[in-house]
């Protein structure tokens, strides 16, 4: 949160709308839930909604499964909001058209959005070169649906902008900043990617051991790892400050 500066002092005011991952709501939503009236998080997935609920739902923290990349998400949804928060969710999202007309039609007139996603990632790569493995490519024939739409674009804080501007919305910042992270071993790195492998699920059990091993094998072809067994990870954000036009 940083990067954004003064900016975000936009969050925590007024209502709050979570996008596309209650996941991501389970660390930021809760403890600021008390700062504003009330907050939806929203997800695709009903397990994922069910287990929000559960763990963290309120008479003031809501949530509901809905898409918002699908073009009648803010239809489905069926409210507005003073304020749109996603953090490192919207690089799931392919059509990013339908996600900022969706957060356009979910903000009132001079509601403000603050986004932050993967533009692109130096690993991504690796799926292409696993879903070609004879033993893994029948669970990943969609693997170019789970790369960030940017991945590859020469300007994507340039594209993202355009794209916003299109959904009617005014591009108040957007800069798409280099960052790394370091997995300290290989260990670290396969608990990573079994953590956020969208895979994962559709591997036999008794399997996905060995597919996390022939990922971080993947990875560590692509980027090296140093003397010390560390493996780093270069990536791309966007971070964009959004607000609907009065």
């Amino acid at each position: 949160m940083g990067r954004l500066g003064s900016r975000s002092r936009y969050i925590p005011s007024g209502d709050c709308q979570r996008l596309k991952r209650c996941v991501a709501a389970q660390s930021t939503c809760k403890p600021k839930a008390y700062s504003f009236g009330s907050a939806l998080g929203v997800d695709a997935s009903e397990p994922m909604v069910q287990f929000a609920t559960k763990t963290y739902g309120s008479e003031r923290l809501r949530f509901r499964v809905a898409d918002i990349g699908s073009a009648a998400a803010a239809a489905q949804i069926g409210l507005t909001f003073h304020r749109v928060v996603s953090l490192f969710c919207l690089h799931w999202v392919q059509n990013q058209r339908a996600a900022l007309q969706n957060i356009h039609d979910l903000l009132v007139p001079g509601g403000e959005a603050i986004l932050i996603f993967i533009a692109s990632n130096k690993i991504y790569p690796m799926y292409e070169k696993v879903a070609a493995m004879p033993r893994w490519k029948e669970y990943m024939g969609d693997w170019r649906a789970f790369i960030t739409p940017y991945q590859g674009v020469s300007d994507p804080a340039g594209e993202f902008g355009r794209c916003a501007q299109t959904a009617g919305l005014d591009v108040r910042d957007v800069t798409a900043p280099e960052s790394t992270f370091v997995y300290r071993s290989r260990a670290e790195l396969e608990a990573a990617l079994a953590a956020v492998s969208p895979f994962m699920m559709r591997v036999p059990e008794r399997d996905r051991r060995d597919f996390i091993r022939d990922c971080a094998q993947e990875v560590i072809r692509i980027v090296g790892v140093d003397d010390k067994g560390a493996v780093t990870s270069q990536y791309q954000l966007i971070v964009a400050h959004l607000a609907r036009r009065n």
